[in-house]
This record gives structure tokens, C-alpha cells and sequence, in this order.
């Protein structure tokens, strides 16, 4: 398994059970600001939902 593999934005899904529904625009704009000036210091994950 790569751990550095490369996935379509468009296969990815939102997890069902998130609890977080409600998104600030500027709350997202400030985090996009911020990943953009000091990179991710967490990686991205994501699970198979084994159905294609």
C-alpha cells in the first residue's frame, strides 16, 4: 500500500458520522491561508468504502 498515493478529489466522501456540520467561510479561509503558509502537519486521512 502507498502511503503517499494520489486520490481524485471526487472519490473522496465525507464520513457520515462527522460530527462537525456547519463550516465557517472565514474559519476555512484562515485554514487554507495557513496550510498554504506552513504546509499540513497532519496527513489527510482517508479509508476505502469498498464500493468502487
Amino acid at each position: 500500500m502507498n502511503p503517499y498515493a494520489q486520490i481524485p478529489v471526487d472519490k473522496i466522501r465525507p464520513n457520515p458520522q462527522q460530527p462537525r456540520t456547519v463550516f465557517d467561510e472565514q474559519e476555512i479561509r484562515e485554514l487554507a491561508a495557513s496550510i498554504r503558509e506552513n504546509g499540513l502537519q497532519n496527513p489527510i486521512l482517508v479509508e476505502d468504502a469498498h464500493d468502487g
